[in-house]
């Protein structure tokens, strides 16, 4: 039986829900809590967390401040700066938007695993269209087709001005935008119920070219930004559990009852999935704290104690041994091995 994976994102989308929340510190931390997410991603938008916990999070914000309060919110703040490093730095190289959509429809599922982008022609017109495993029916599902739409917008911004908007808009949710949204997309067409999420803008857009072209290491970090080590190049049921570990690691040692709930299903139903992998709890959560850990080591201002916390360690000690098991090596011999400057 093939075990799929539970979808994730990024946790700068979560991050965005959270700005435009206008609830208590109390409140929005109990909404967190109440879908399994992490309250502590602010200074780590790389790591990923559940998709859907993601999207019922930001139903919740939605509910609290009007949709049409949280797409108007929500839009000006999603940006290219906003993506991971490997989408960032592939678009902010991109000669010109033609380039940047077909590296965005590359690497879109570095940003959320479960989504496939694709452009064509149509006409005079081209569309980028996106598809997720079921139709979008709920708000929580409104929601995150806005976000890939405003996505995709966002790519085409960086070249054609922050008040660019697209010829038309598809969605295949039935709900219509409010009047708000509409008077903001005064210019697209916004038809709803389609069999796809897509814009369309004219065929002559992707020869734009911009003199904003940036030259950082893909792998670098924006001001303000952090980024994961490095996105999985493909997903599994085991790398969707563990990237989803790394989110929770600096809260302590993320119970196999958490993992299960978050996933939606008993803990013996867990080990079993995992068991077709051959894999066990303890090697996933051990091999996230190495990945986590090793990205930390990079930084020679971190000290070991401090990554030894960070991934869940009460004992300093304990987290040299665990580390040695893994890398055959300690983290101090690690780091001189590997970010020897």
């Amino acid at each position: 039986m093939v075990v799929e994976p539970i979808p994730v994102m990024r946790a700068a989308y979560l991050n965005l829900f959270r700005a435009v929340s206008d609830q208590s510190d109390r409140h929005e931390t109990a909404c967190l809590r109440k879908f399994n997410l992490p309250a502590s991603l602010e200074r780590k938008p790389g790591t990923y967390v559940p998709l859907n916990a993601t999207l019922l999070f930001a139903q919740c914000v939605a509910h609290a401040v009007g949709m049409e309060n949280f797409l108007l919110q929500l839009s000006p703040r999603l940006q290219v700066p906003i993506f991971g490093a490997e989408l960032r730095g592939a678009v902010m190289r991109s000669p010109s938007l033609g380039a940047a959509l077909e590296n965005f429809t590359r690497l879109v599922d570095h940003e959320q695993s479960n989504v496939h982008c694709r452009i064509s022609r149509r006409g005079d017109e081209v569309q980028i269209s996106s598809s997720v495993a079921r139709a979008a029916l709920s708000d929580a599902d409104f929601i995150g087709e806005w976000l890939r739409v405003m996505s995709v917008v966002a790519v085409v911004r960086h070249f054609a001005g922050e008040c660019w908007m697209p010829l038309e808009i598809t969605l295949q949710s039935h709900r219509e935008p409010g009047p708000r949204v509409r008077r903001a997309c005064s210019r697209t067409r916004v038809t709803t119920g389609q069999a796809e999420t897509a814009i369309a803008f004219p065929a002559s857009l992707p020869g734009l070219s911009t003199d904003r072209i940036c030259h950082l290491d893909a792998r670098a970090d924006l001001p303000g930004i952090q980024s994961a080590a490095s996105s999985p190049a493909t997903w599994s049921f085991p790398i969707a559990l563990r990237e989803i570990i790394q989110a929770h690691l600096d809260e302590g040692y993320p119970d196999i009852s958490l993992a299960a709930s978050i996933f939606g299903c008993s803990v013996r139903t867990l080990q079993r999935r995992l068991k077709e992998f051959d894999l066990s709890y303890t090697d996933v959560v051990q091999q996230a704290r190495f990945n986590v850990a090793t990205h930390l080591l990079r930084d020679p201002g971190t000290k070991v104690i401090d990554a030894a916390f960070a991934v869940g360690y009460e004992d300093p000690s304990h987290f040299t041994r665990a580390f040695r098991q893994v890398a055959g090596v300690t983290p101090n011999q690690y780091r001189r091995l590997n970010y020897a400057h």
